[in-house]
């Protein structure tokens, strides 16, 4: 894996195919020379919800003025791109 660019990786391209406790993401660390990782579960996003608070189900990706356009889902995580 370490000869693979993260641009070559196979995509995961839906949100129920992500296991939040055993999938990692790359993160480029800027104090270091070194890219390290974190667990879905441990991103700030994911780990400090409220226990009451309503779960994500669904990750939209879309750009600001498509944003605009719609009424948002509580269930829902919205990327804003371009």
């Amino acid at each position: 894996m370490a000869d693979k660019k993260i641009s070559a990786l196979t995509a995961i391209t839906s949100a129920t195919d992500v296991d939040a406790t055993n999938d990692v993401l790359p993160i480029v660390d800027n104090t270091g020379p070194e890219t390290k990782k974190i667990a879905v579960a441990n991103l700030p996003l994911v780990a400090n919800f409220p226990s009451d608070s309503t779960p994500i189900n669904k990750i939209r990706q879309m750009t600001a003025s498509a944003y605009g356009l719609i009424t948002p889902d509580s269930d829902t995580l919205y990327i804003i791109v371009g």
